[in-house]
């Protein structure tokens, strides 16, 4: 049965709280909004009372019924639920809103102008919100207040915030799914007792000297007694199994009623809208999960919602291109140049590629697309490297001593920049547009280097003044226009023009804490990022939108990687040895 457990009406001072109305019976629920001001209260209660008749005196309490049910122009929210059994069906009509919290977790089943049908399980609770209270608050407000407890509730009713202006409060109503009885139980322990007396008894009878006649009448007297006994038993819980087996099979065709509507909604918009496909599967999984730990793994219930199960999470892969690898082919090895080369870092310019060997203090050349390759750098070029990039035909390495330069072709090297008394910890190095830009964790700067004819000008910090930032950690740094600084534990700097510009993963509900790296350039439309922990690089377009991801368990040893999206390739360098991913 439903069961109202909690309503509440919010509103700002000096507001007019919209006229709202609603009902709860066993099988039924009725939320009513009203704000247009020439309808009295007289007018509403009657129009009201109308409504809830017709849905009393209703023969079927499910969809069917919600569709021949017609709603007045004078209501501005209508909300009606129906229960049979286990299914709840909602017709949700004028903007409001209706949500499900199950074991935590909550989810929206109902939109403006939705007809929805789905099991609903004991301890349920579903939130219903007209349309004023959606339109003036956010729906990170909403998820607050619904996961609030009745007592915080009320203490919000008097500093509620609204998003926008508003001239009217709005209700929540609160309705939760109980069960108006209990399932019959066997007490087996008595069960057991009461044979054990009955075999004692017969036992005690057939050590009774009685003569031969009358103990072969006791005994097919207690032989059919026995058989009898037997098959009453064996009848309660063959009932007691056909009953459960009953309200299995109808709780998961209520499940199943809208998993089913949600898989092929998903399956529609895979391409057009994947985040609203990723979102019906995940709210299928959440409906089917609860089902495999309620039913027995050998009934058939089980089998049937553990095959939706299965089916909804291979879509799920689809929708979240998840794209899986047991190998990857060998692109190039190092130490075809050097015997025992090997990298730490690599940085790419169209297909030249630089690689720094801070072990055997060596750079490498090498182009992904001819793959020439040679030693272009070594000794004290190289000595105490901290990063490296590349523009053009000119590789530049960062040390204790400056910043140098190396011509590809000719391998000649020089210091462009020397040491600046006002660096500290320098981390990264990159270079865009011709100019160098050097990743300083000490003083939470960016250096840029902006080249002329001859060298470089001095140093200019990129991040404008009272632009605050943390480099304490900062570990690469990437430039695609903004620039994007990377640290431990998946913090994520980007800075456009010196100021911040906000990068927010959405539409994917895992922990970026265990990214280690960073990919991204101009010519590139996605941004890539390293999670070694989980074996796999994790792609979302720049405005923060997940994209999809590529999985491999030899990123797990990666010491570095670059994205091409021109070459239509990732490059894995780990160890000696360069791999590459080909892009979906």
């Amino acid at each position: 049965m439903l069961a109202l457990i909690e309503t509440h009406t919010f509103s700002l001072k000096k507001s007019v709280p919209a006229k709202a109305k609603s009902i709860i019976r066993e099988d039924l629920f009725l939320y009513a909004e009203l704000v247009d001001p020439n309808v009295s209260d007289n007018e509403f209660e009657e129009i009201f009372k109308k409504l809830v008749t017709e849905l009393e005196n209703a023969s079927q309490k499910d969809m069917s019924q919600l569709k021949k049910i017609t709603i007045g122009k004078e209501f501005s929210s209508v909300t009606i639920g129906l229960l049979s059994r286990d299914s709840l069906s909602v017709k949700n009509i004028g903007g409001g809103e209706v949500l499900l919290e199950r074991e935590g977790k909550i989810g929206k089943i109902a939109s403006s102008g939705d007809i929805v049908s789905g099991g609903v399980l004991e301890n349920d609770r579903v939130f219903v919100m007209g349309r004023t209270g959606i339109e003036h608050t956010s729906r990170e407000r909403r998820y607050e207040i619904f996961s609030k407890t009745k007592t915080q509730k009320e203490e919000l009713e008097e500093e509620i915030q609204f998003s926008s202006p508003s001239p009217h409060g709005f209700s929540l109503l609160v309705v939760k799914r109980e069960e108006s009885k209990q399932p019959r139980k066997i007490d087996r322990a008595k069960v057991k007792e009461s044979l054990r007396m009955f075999w004692k008894r017969l036992k005690k009878v057939e050590e009774e000297e009685l003569d031969p006649e009358t103990i072969r009448k006791k005994k097919m007297f207690l032989t059919i007694a026995v058989i009898l006994t037997g098959l009453l038993i064996a009848s309660i819980f063959l009932n007691i199994s056909q009953t459960q087996s009953t309200k299995r099979r109808e709780k998961l065709a209520g499940v199943l009623d809208l998993v089913s509507h949600q898989y092929e909604e998903a399956v529609s918009l895979l391409e057009l809208n994947p985040a609203r496909s990723r979102t019906l599967l995940s709210d299928s999984k959440v409906a089917l999960t609860p089902l495999l730990k309620e039913f027995p793994k050998d009934s058939k219930e089980y089998g049937e919602a553990n095959e939706w199960l299965t089916k909804v999470s291979e879509q799920e892969l689809l929708a979240y291109k998840i794209y899986t690898f047991t190998s990857v082919p060998l692109y190039f090895d190092i130490s075809f140049i050097k015997a025992e080369g090997t990298g730490n870092k690599i940085a790419s310019f169209e297909t030249s590629k630089a690689i720094l060997d801070t072990k055997n203090n060596t750079v490498y050349y090498f182009d992904s697309k001819t793959k020439k390759a040679s030693v272009i750098a070594g000794g004290d070029t190289v000595k105490n490297a901290k990063g490296i990039t590349i523009h053009g035909k000119f590789v530049y390495i960062v040390s204790d001593e400056g910043v140098s330069s190396v011509h590809i072709d000719t391998k000649k090297a020089d210091i462009v920049i020397k040491r600046d008394e006002k660096w500290g910890d320098i981390t990264a190095l990159t270079a865009f547009g011709g100019n160098l830009y050097l990743l300083d964790r000490t003083n939470n700067s960016i250096w840029k280097y902006i080249s002329q004819e001859v060298g470089y000008l001095p140093a200019q910090n990129y991040v404008n003044r009272g632009v605050s930032v943390n480099f304490s950690q900062a570990k690469e740094l990437v430039i695609d226009g903004s620039v994007w600084v990377f640290s431990t534990g998946g913090d994520i700097v980007r800075l456009t023009q010196g100021n911040g510009n906000p990068f927010v993963p959405k539409d994917f509900p895992e922990s970026m804490a265990g990214i280690e790296d960073i990919s991204t350039s101009d010519t590139d439309t996605y941004v890539y990022f390293l999670d070694k922990q989980t074996s796999r690089i994790i792609v979302f377009d720049k405005d923060g939108l997940y994209h999809s991801q590529y999985q491999w368990d030899g990123l797990k040893s990666a010491d570095d990687f670059i994205a091409s999206e021109e070459e239509k390739k990732m490059f894995i360098l780990s160890g000696n040895k360069i791999y590459a991913i080909d892009m979906k």
